[in-house]
């Protein structure tokens, strides 16, 4: 059966007749079984273990960042500044080439004074 016939024959079908007891009262079936159910189902209680993890093991990545950030090699830093350097020089000479830096008012602050 492809699409075409299933909407035919969808069209074509009947909804089932019902009686005007059965549609009045259906509503109120419907919300009577909604509290009912509501009444039984016991209230969530929220727990303090999920957010104390949590926040234990952001505190402890915080420590351990901070612990080696510490205890760097000295020599490290520098590294880090010359790639830096190296990294906004390239931005600054992909930017020239495609025009968009105009002129030294609309650029960036501290990236067209880091170029060459």
């Amino acid at each position: 059966m492809n699409d075409a016939e299933l909407q035919a024959r969808l069209k074509s079908s009947r909804p089932p007749q019902r009686s005007a007891e059965e549609r009045d009262g259906f509503t109120g079936r419907v919300m009577s079984r909604l509290h009912r159910n509501r009444a039984i189902e016991p209230e969530p209680r929220r727990s303090w273990v999920a957010p104390f993890v949590w926040g234990t093991g952001v505190a402890f990545a915080a420590v351990l960042v901070g612990f080696f950030i510490g205890r760097m090699d000295p020599a490290l830093p520098a590294a880090l500044r010359d790639t830096e350097h190296r990294w906004r020089a390239s931005i600054v000479d992909q930017a020239q080439q495609l025009g968009l830096m105009m002129d030294s008012e609309n650029a960036a602050p501290g990236v067209a004074t880091d170029a060459k």
